[in-house]
């Protein structure tokens, strides 16, 4: 997989192709607000949201959760609004009881 930087580059040799020596300001510009673009994404994508304000609709989300044991696992989760009790639901909460709701993650998915 390509980083951020050789996208970048390529995406502008793309969009400024010709070689034209006037251009390499606007291609270097280019190759700077395509990496900025990206990592602005990708911070969204990562960020863990805050557990005291959880998603609406009981909609499915990926869960960082943490065990008494003080380790921590990723999994499904939602916040359950119709159900009681009301508050996080986790997919491993039969498995591993206690879990806490450290963070949690829209998940993405092609439309």
């Amino acid at each position: 997989m390509k980083t951020i930087e050789e996208r970048a580059k390529s995406y502008a040799r793309k969009v400024w192709c010709g070689g034209f020596r006037d251009f390499v300001g606007h291609k270097k510009a280019t190759e700077l607000d395509f990496i900025a673009g990206a990592q602005s994404e990708r911070e969204e994508l990562t960020r863990w949201n805050d557990p005291n304000k959880p998603p609406t609709d009981e909609m499915r989300v990926i869960a960082k959760c943490v065990l008494p044991n003080g380790a921590t696992l990723v999994t499904g989760a939602w916040y359950a609004v119709n159900e009681f009790p009301t508050g996080w639901s986790v997919d491993l909460d039969r498995t591993f009881e206690n879990l806490h709701v450290l963070g949690w993650r829209p998940i993405y998915e092609n439309k």
